[in-house]
């Protein structure tokens, strides 16, 4: 009978020695009868020999000692079934080789068949059922485990860091950790080490890590090829998959992916420790995953939170027009109704959602803002919706919408006139069922969320063009509210310059500043095209920059060509400023025509046309 060895891990990795004799001695120096390239290995390292069909060992007085299966061999050892014989930083398998005599030629021909130590078989082993006892001699990497789980914060990093780990334990050739899609039953490569440059991701059997992920077991296969379940599976075959050891990631309520370790042309290199070890682990990297993604969802909130703080909620007017939307506000803050906030930019229409949902009994619960015309079109529906791991290229993680952030409380689409038609069938069928799905994701949601939407664009105009669902507005108009543009109620810009004043001199530090009269004048008569936000931006830039103890007309970035108008006076129309401009260059040059259509740089006949449309005679 002949002894093989077969080194698992180490310089010579992959190396087998076959011995036809029954004692011999492995060592670095080169008289030993196995030599081992390996500088941790003293010169005669260990002895190898039979006593009545049973495998020993001798330690020499090596260096640094040898050890089977974690034991450290004191005197003589015996290599049981499935044991490591670990030298220096060599790793090996020790197992007999009988010879039979062929049936088929007995005479002539002796048939070497190998006999090792372990017998072809798979162990599986239920989720949540390891051995402390035998994963007690690795505490090292349980703390190192341990100790990357409490210090990662990336998902992505976190699996990379704890394979590594892994595999400088388990003598693995290849490591791979596939992320789960649990709703949609798929897995994905997230994280692939190995030891082959040759190594593709297309030579990964994924039909071994969905048998663990369906079953949610850990499995030991100590020889692939040979084990019925896997056996017929081509990638298996092809890249002589050997030995196996695939656990799941998961927590009693959830499936996150499968750690899957493999070593190819080698059979038994994992032992059963080696499995109980990966499944303690795998299962502290479940509740890691479980935490960051409490932990990310936790950020989203407080994000969206902090926002909510660093805005006004302070609405100012003393204008009939604002009154009324007081009164509105009141009266919807105690319905869940959809509402349609419609007016020019800048006249405060979040500052209504924000005072509704304040009001109303969701106040407690998130108050959602989205801009649909500031997102990428391509991320928009991504942002509202949420999408799953993979939907597209970036898409490390499943990430929730603003939907489902806003359960329970109230989302403002900001904007909704900007919607990509997708993007409004998904919200179609929100406000009809309460349900949508995440890109890339085919799970129903059902949210309970009520949706308010502002808009400046006349979207009667858009349904007319094709680019905005008819069915979409109607199931948005519910209530309607129209802010007045700041022109409209000159009434409450003086409370409005008062209020910005006493904000950003507080912000800024000039507790003292004032405003003068003039300047309260011209902020009276100007037209204010952008509305409240174009005041609150004036009056900012006052504050800042002004250099004296009060703000004069000077300070404020008014175009001095701007249209002054008296309280109450109507805004004029553009034919009508056109109609006055010309008058004035006419009178400007004593109506010399010629002189008139250069200082306007029109053609003069263009002149004549506009004298006959306005019917403007001298």
């Amino acid at each position: 009978m002949s002894i093989c060895v077969l080194v698992k891990r180490g310089p010579d990795i992959g190396k087998k020695f076959t011995i036809e004799k029954n004692d011999f001695i492995i060592g670095r120096d080169r008289s030993a009868d196995v030599s081992i390239n390996d500088l941790t290995v003293s010169r005669h390292h260990c002895h190898i020999f039979l006593d009545n069909g049973v495998l020993k060992i001798e330690d020499l007085q090596s260096r640094n000692r040898t050890v089977v299966n974690n034991s450290s061999i004191d005197n003589i050892g015996v290599i049981g079934e499935n044991d490591d014989v670990v030298i220096g930083e060599t790793v090996l398998h020790i197992f007999k080789i009988r010879q039979i005599q062929s049936k088929e030629n007995p005479d002539k021909q002796l048939v070497v068949e190998e006999e090792p130590l372990y017998k072809p078989q798979t162990v599986i082993l239920p989720t949540q059922e390891f051995s402390i006892d035998k994963i007690a001699n690795n505490l090292e990497l349980i703390y190192k485990v341990t100790a990357a789980i409490h210090s990662i914060r990336s998902r992505k990093q976190l699996m990379k860091t704890l394979l590594e780990l892994i595999m400088d334990v388990i003598p693995a050739d290849n490591g791979v950790i596939f992320s789960a899609n649990e709703k949609q039953n798929t897995l994905s490569n997230e994280i692939i080490i190995s030891a082959q440059p040759e190594f593709h991701q297309a030579d990964v059997s994924h039909a071994i890590a969905y048998y663990v992920f369906n079953q949610r077991v850990g499995i030991l296969a100590n020889d692939a090829m040979a084990d019925p379940r896997f056996k017929n599976i081509p990638p298996v075959q092809y890249n002589t998959i050997r030995s196996v050891l695939t656990v799941p990631i998961g927590t009693i309520g959830a499936m996150f992916g499968v750690i899957h370790l493999e070593s190819r042309n080698h059979p038994g290199v994992f032992c059963e420790k080696d499995l109980h070890l990966l499944s303690a682990i795998a299962n502290q990297a479940a509740i890691a995953v479980e935490n960051i993604q409490f932990f990310d969802s936790l950020n989203e909130e407080n994000k969206i939170l902090q926002e909510a703080l660093q805005k006004d909620f302070n609405m100012v007017g003393r204008s009939q027009e604002m009154q009324k939307i007081f009164g509105l506000i009141n009266k919807l803050a105690i319905t869940d109704s959809t509402i349609l906030i419609r007016g020019e930019s800048g006249t405060g229409k979040e500052l209504v959602a924000r005072g509704i949902h304040y009001t109303s009994s969701r106040r407690n619960k998130p108050f959602v803002f989205v801009n649909c015309a500031a997102l990428n079109k391509n991320l928009l529906e991504s942002e509202i919706f949420g999408h799953e791991k993979g939907a597209f290229t970036g898409a490390d993680s499943q990430k929730k919408g603003r939907f489902e952030l806003a359960h329970g409380g109230t989302i403002f689409l900001d904007e909704i006139g900007e919607l990509n038609p997708e993007s409004q069938a998904k919200l179609l069928r929100i406000l009809e069922e309460g349900v949508f799905e995440r890109v890339g994701g085919t799970e129903n949601i059902q949210v309970n969320v009520r949706i308010l939407a502002a808009t400046n664009r006349d979207l009667e105009e858009a349904i007319q063009e094709k680019i905005f669902r008819e069915d979409l507005f109607y199931r948005l108009n519910v209530i309607q509210i129209d802010m007045p543009p700041l022109r409209q109620r000159r009434d409450d810009i003086l409370p409005l310059a008062l209020f910005f004043l006493e904000k950003f001199r507080k912000e800024i530090g000039r507790e003292s500043l004032q405003i003068s009269q003039e300047a309260i004048d011209l902020l009276k008569n100007y037209h204010w095209p952008g509305n409240v936000r174009e005041l609150k931006n004036y009056i900012e830039r006052a504050v800042v920059l002004c250099s004296h103890p009060t703000i004069q007309p000077e300070d404020l970035p008014i175009n001095p060509h701007a249209i002054y108008l008296k309280d109450n006076e109507p805004f004029p129309t553009l034919q009508e400023i056109e109609c006055s401009h010309v008058i004035a260059a006419l009178k400007f040059t004593g109506w010399n025509k010629k002189h008139a259509a250069e200082l306007l740089g029109i053609q003069r006949s263009t002149l004549y046309e506009k004298l006959k449309m306005y019917n403007i005679a001298n």
